[in-house]
C-alpha cells in the first residue's frame, strides 16, 4: 500500500486554474481549482522539487487574471510582479470555464478546430481573413494582464514620430517572466542583468498577455526592467499560441525579448513597440532575440520600434556575458508574416545585427519614416525591409511593398563595419525583392535572387514572370482591411475588445 500511494502522489503533476476557484483550494482538480496562477505554480514547483521530478503542468480556465509575485530577489514594486514560470513547469492557458477539456490538445479555437489540428496544412481553395486570424485565436481566452490598475492602457499611435503615445497607469514590468534561474555573475555594468538559462524545459501556451510596460530609461546601466515588456525569455523557455499585444519596452523587445535563448512558436504579436530613449537602444518592437534564441510560425504586425519596427536579431557576443561558441547564424526568425510596423530610424521591419537567419518569411507593408542621417558611423533611413549590420543571411523570403521615403522605398540594405575571414559576412539566397534593381549589394554573398514588379500586377510583357502577392490578412474584428492603408503601423478603426 506504501508503494501504490508513493507512485500516485509521484504522478500527480498537474495543477488547476479558474477565476472562481479559491486561495485555500489544493489546486489539484478543476473541482478544486486555486484562483491565482502564481499559487498553483508554485505549489507545483515544490511538489516537483520534493518528488524529485522535471516536469508538470498548470491548466488555467479562461477569464482574466493579474501577475501577484515580485521577480526580485528581495524587495521591489507592484510593477516587479510578473508570472513567474519556473523549471519543467508548463502552463496552458484557453480551457472552457464551463466545461474544461481533459487535455491541452482539445483545447478549441475560434475556426472550432482542436488545438492539436489547428496547424495542420489547409487543402486548396481561398483561405479567407477569418480563416488566418482564428489560426492565433483559442475560443476560451484565458487572459494574463499586466495593468493593476482600474484605469485602461492607452495606446494611441503618431503618424508624425512613427511611434505609440502609450499611457500605463500601473503595468508590470514583464507580465511574464521565465528568468527564474537567476542572473549571471558579472562586474561589467553594460551586460549586467542577462539571466541563466532554465535547468528543465518550461513553456507557456494557449494564453492572451497584455499591458506590460518595461519603462526603465538608463542607459548605462542594464536593466532588466528596460527589455519584454509582455514576456522575459531565456534558453529552454517556450512560449506557444499566444497573443502578446500592447507591451512596450524602452530598450528592446516591446513585446517579447529572448535573453540568448527561447523559443516563440505560434504565435501573433501585434501593437507592441521599443522606442528607445533618443538615438539609443529601440531594437524590436515586437519581438527582440539577443545572442541566441528563435521565433517560427507566427505573425508580427503593427509595431514600432526606434529600428527594426517588428523584429530584431542581434549576435554580439562582446554584450553577452557568456560567450558560448555558437554561429553567427545560430538566432533565426523562420515561416513567419512580418507586415505593417514602422521604424522612426531604420528597418521597417527586420533589423540584423552582426548575426542572424531570416528563413521562409513574408516581408510586406512596413515602413522606415526615419531621415537620411549619420550615426555610430553608420547612414539611417536606408530601408524599409530589412537591415543587415556586419553580418547575416537571407534564405527563401520575400520582401515586397516597404517604404522608406528617403531611400526610394529600398527594401535591403546593409553596412560592413566589421571585416574578417571567419564567415562574419552578408548572405542572400533563394530570395525575392521589390527594387531589387536599384538596392545596393555590395559586399552581399547572393544566388538566386529575384526581382519583384514594383507595381505588383503584372499583365503583360517579361512581368508575367514575377510572382504577384495579395495584401497580407489581418484580424478582420480588430483591423482595417489591408488593401485600404499603405505600409507601416495602421490605426484601428473599431474600438479594441477588452
Amino acid at each position: 500500500m506504501l508503494v501504490c500511494t508513493s507512485v500516485f502522489g509521484q504522478t500527480d503533476t498537474v495543477r488547476y486554474v479558474r477565476v472562481d476557484g479559491d486561495f485555500n483550494n489544493d489546486g489539484r482538480s478543476w473541482a478544486t481549482a486555486k484562483n491565482r496562477v502564481q499559487d498553483a505554480i508554485n505549489d507545483l514547483r515544490d511538489y516537483l522539487r520534493a518528488n524529485n521530478l522535471t516536469s508538470g503542468s498548470v491548466y488555467i480556465a479562461a477569464g482574466e487574471y493579474s501577475p501577484t509575485e515580485s521577480t526580485e530577489a528581495s524587495g521591489g514594486s507592484m510593477l516587479h510582479t510578473s508570472f513567474k514560470i519556473y523549471d519543467g513547469i508548463h502552463v496552458y492557458g484557453g480551457f472552457n470555464p464551463a466545461s474544461p477539456e481533459s487535455h491541452p490538445s482539445l483545447r478549441q479555437m475560434v475556426n472550432n478546430k482542436l488545438v492539436k489540428d489547428n496547424w495542420a496544412r489547409m487543402d486548396g481553395g481561398t483561405t479567407s481573413d477569418e480563416d488566418i486570424a482564428a489560426q492565433w485565436d483559442l475560443k476560451y481566452k484565458t487572459i494574463l494582464d499586466g495593468n493593476h490598475s482600474p484605469s485602461p492602457v492607452v495606446f494611441a499611435y503618431d503618424n508624425i514620430r512613427g511611434r505609440y503615445n502609450v499611457t500605463y497607469p500601473a503595468s508590470s514590468y514583464h507580465v511574464v517572466w521565465f528568468a527564474t534561474n537567476g542572473k549571471y555573475e558579472t562586474d561589467n555594468d553594460s551586460v549586467a542583468s542577462h539571466f541563466r538559462p532554465l535547468e528543465y524545459p518550461a513553456s507557456l501556451d494557449g494564453c492572451v498577455i497584455r499591458n506590460g510596460n518595461a519603462s526603465s530609461r538608463s542607459t548605462t546601466i542594464r536593466e532588466h526592467t528596460a527589455y519584454g515588456g509582455g514576456v522575459y525569455m531565456v534558453g529552454n523557455s517556450e512560449l506557444r499560441n499566444c497573443t502578446v499585444e500592447k507591451c512596450n519596452a524602452t530598450m528592446r523587445g516591446g513585446g517579447v525579448y529572448l535573453d540568448g535563448g527561447g523559443v516563440v512558436e505560434f504565435c501573433y504579436i501585434h501593437t507592441c513597440q521599443s522606442p528607445g530613449v533618443g538615438v539609443v537602444q529601440g531594437y524590436g518592437g515586437g519581438v527582440c532575440i539577443d545572442y541566441d534564441g528563435s521565433i517560427g510560425h507566427s505573425h508580427i504586425t503593427n509595431c514600432a520600434a526606434r529600428c527594426g519596427g517588428g523584429l530584431t536579431i542581434g549576435h554580439i557576443p562582446s554584450d553577452y556575458p557568456v560567450d558560448r561558441g555558437i554561429s553567427y547564424y545560430s538566432p533565426y526568425a523562420t515561416a513567419c508574416v512580418i507586415n505593417n510596423n514602422t521604424a522612426a530610424a531604420e528597418a521597417g521591419a527586420i533589423y540584423l545585427a552582426e548575426g542572424g537567419l531570416i528563413n521562409h518569411c513574408t516581408v510586406t507593408g512596413n515602413n522606415c519614416i526615419g531621415p537620411d542621417v549619420t550615426y555610430y558611423g553608420r547612414r539611417h533611413g536606408r530601408s524599409g525591409g530589412i537591415y543587415i549590420r556586419d553580418c547575416g543571411m537571407i534564405y527563401n523570403s520575400v520582401f515586397w511593398g516597404n517604404k522608406c521615403g528617403t531611400n526610394n522605398d529600398i527594401q535591403f540594405a546593409s553596412v560592413r563595419q566589421v571585416v574578417d575571414t571567419t564567415g562574419h559576412k552578408v548572405f542572400v539566397y533563394h530570395s525575392a525583392f521589390m527594387n531589387h534593381d536599384i538596392s545596393d549589394w555590395t559586399g552581399v554573398q547572393k544566388e538566386v535572387v529575384f526581382s519583384l514588379d514594383k507595381h505588383n500586377l503584372p499583365v503583360y510583357g517579361s512581368s508575367n514572370n514575377f510572382p504577384c502577392f495579395f495584401a497580407p490578412t489581418v484580424n478582420p474584428d480588430n483591423w482595417s482591411d489591408a488593401s485600404l492603408h499603405g505600409a507601416g503601423v495602421f490605426e484601428r478603426l473599431v474600438a479594441e475588445k477588452s
